[in-house]
Formats: C-alpha cells, structure tokens, sequence
C-alpha cells in the first residue's frame, strides 16, 4: 500500500505525462489538486476537470503485494548480514499463497535460504546463475530464480512472464459509472470534465488487451473519457 500522499504525487506525475501529449495542444498554465474532482487542470483558454483511475484488478494486485512484501523482507534480512549487492529475480508460481500474517516469515526464510546458498557458494566470483528452464521447480511457492553480482546494483523484485487477459467491457463501462456518480459532487465549475483510465505500469494486475474494446453506443456524461497506457506512454480516446 502507499500512502494517501505519495498516491496523490504518483497521480500527478501520470496526469502531467499525459496531458504534455503534444497532441493535446493544451497550453497549460496550474493544475490544480483535489478530491472531487481529482485535478483541475487551467489550460489558456478553458478550464478541465480529471478525474484520474487506475485500471488494476484487485484480487490480483493483493497477490502481487503479498509477493513483494515476500521479497522485500528477505532482503532485508540479506542486507542486514551482508553488503554485497546483488540482482534476485522471483519468478513465483501460479498457486495462490495462503498463510496468516504471523507464518510469512516461513516463505520469507526460504526464500533468504535459497539466495543464500548460491550467494556463499559463489562470493568470491562475479555471478550470473538462474534455474529458468529446471524441469523442476525450486519450491512449491517459487517456480524459478535469477541470482547474480554481475551488474553491480542491488534490485530484488518478482519476476515472470505472465498473459495479457483482454479487458472486460463491463467492467470498464462500470468503471465509467462510478465515476459518473462523482460529477454533480464538483466543488468547482469548470468547462469540460474529463476521465482518465490508466493502465499498463508493468504489473499483471494492470495490464489488459484492448485491441478488441468495442464501447459503442455507450453514452456517458463526461465530455471526453481517455484510455492512458503508462508503460507505453500512449493514450486512446475511447469516448
């Protein structure tokens, strides 16, 4: 989870990415921070409101969180041993991890125990070793691992190749209404109210297919809903 502050810092830093779309040609003077709406940005001539959502499946999302937090803990105990820097690469299986709050130390040492064991073995050489491609895999929580000294930084992170699902219409055109709900909320009288669905920041939670989207004859109050590939850093107005 990240705070209500740095959420708000990440918001802003995805509006001004896509608003700098030249493209756009809005001639920008202050956006402006809120609640409802999200932003108001004041171009030259008029004034947007953005309300801004992130497109990210959330059962999904809390999986991948539990597997950082995973990573992040054995690094941790790893630092606190040792100085070196190393590059380790999770690549979990597809099996939902199921523990309570007071076991997830028990994945956490068996992941530091599997690092371990290939970092003293090899310490004393630059290393580049990874069980991608074992008939077997390490455990039954990690289906594969990449471990290496060789690039000179530290970065712990999961890791793994995953299928892009193509987007539900349903769920984007509930999306939409949901945020409908919020426009005669407005503390603010501006000139067009704008949405903002963003996707793609390189998890699987937030990444869709929507090469096949068809949102016809759906009508909606916003003057304009766009569709922000953040990865990519494209957009699409869808209406």
């Amino acid at each position: 989870m990240i705070s209500r502050d740095k959420k708000k810092d990440f918001e802003l830093h995805i509006l001004s990415k896509f608003i700098s779309h030249e493209t756009h040609e809005l001639r920008v003077k202050t956006i402006d921070e809120g609640e409802t709406p999200d932003f108001v940005v004041r171009e030259l001539n008029k004034d947007i409101s953005i309300e801004l959502t992130r497109l990210i499946l959330p059962d999904l999302m809390k999986e991948e969180q539990f597997q950082e937090k995973i990573v992040s803990r054995a690094f941790e105990q790893f630092k606190s041993k040792y100085p070196d820097k190393l590059q380790v690469l999770v690549n979990f299986s597809n099996g939902v991890i199921k523990c309570a709050a007071n076991e997830i130390h028990l994945y956490v040492d068996q992941l530091l125990g599997v690092v371990e064991s290939v970092f003293l073995a090899n310490r004393g050489f630059e290393f580049r070793i990874s069980s991608i491609g074992r008939d077997r895999p390490i455990n039954h929580f990690i289906d594969s691992i990449t471990i290496s000294n060789d690039l000179g930084f530290t970065n712990w992170q999961p890791f793994g190749a995953y299928m892009v699902k193509r987007i539900d219409g349903n769920w984007l055109k509930d999306i939409i209404r949901s945020k409908e709900t919020r426009l005669p909320h407005y503390t603010r009288k501006v000139d067009e109210n704008w949405l903002l669905l963003v996707a793609n920041f390189g998890h699987e939670s937030s990444t869709h297919e929507f090469d096949y989207l068809i949102l016809e004859e759906f009508e909606t109050s916003f003057d304009r809903v766009y569709l922000y590939k953040y990865m990519d850093n494209s957009y699409t107005r869808l209406l």
